[in-house]
């Protein structure tokens, strides 16, 4: 069965969720996307910013001056999305502990292997996200899968097969390939939100649990 059978039910209008905390990271990830694509693209380019900027905080304020040459661009684009990506892991790891309580190393199920690559991912960023490196460690040195059926853009059910390995990955740099790529790691992120939206915990206001 597919996790993104059924639409999950909105939440409540200004309160935060856990489901909304998900939502957040995918719009910020797309965000960044789409604003790599432009730079691609050629429709942003240098010439689009000041080379100067004052930014107003209500105290002395911010100046920042930049002349940007077409490499920064295309640097500061990629980093955007790969930012995007570690910032979507950690939230989607505190939304999911906030849905379903602490976590189960040995849980090798689809929700199971979802939360442990979501937190050795998380893991990996935070302590250095330009530059992250896997560090699994104890009960998560196991390998975890995932088949995950995702609707395309036309709705029709792609499958896409997660393999992480994580004793082969410990103490390597972070590749794209050990969460599938990009649209590995997006088919987690959409079958996260699926899930935290179909428990009625996700859609409660969200009370960021303790640090696991």
């Amino acid at each position: 069965m597919s996790v993104f059978e059924g639409e999950p039910a909105d939440a409540k209008d200004g309160i935060e969720t856990p489901l909304d905390l998900v939502r957040n990271a995918r719009e910020h990830f797309i965000f960044s996307a789409l604003l790599s694509d432009a730079i691609g693209h050629k429709l942003i380019t240098p010439a689009n910013f000041r080379p100067e900027i004052q930014i107003h905080t209500g105290g002395p304020g911010l100046t920042i001056r930049k002349v940007l040459a077409e490499k920064d661009l295309e640097t500061a684009g990629w980093n955007n999305i790969l930012g995007a990506l570690g910032n979507s892991a950690l939230v989607v790891d505190k939304a999911l502990d906030a849905t379903f309580g602490s976590k189960a190393p040995e849980d090798t199920s689809l929700l199971g292997s979802l939360r442990a690559i979501m937190y050795q991912t998380r893991n990996a960023f935070a302590h250095d996200p330009f530059n992250p490196i896997w560090s699994i460690k104890g009960k998560y040195g196991r390998i975890y899968s995932a088949i995950i059926q995702l609707p395309d853009v036309t709705g029709k059910q792609t499958t896409v097969p997660i393999r992480f390995d994580g004793p082969a990955l410990d103490g390597h740099r972070f590749k794209l390939d050990d969460v599938g790529g990009l649209e590995g790691f997006w088919s987690m992120s959409m079958a996260c939100e699926a899930l935290v939206g179909r428990d009625p915990r996700g859609r409660a206001p969200y009370h960021a649990p303790p640090d696991q």
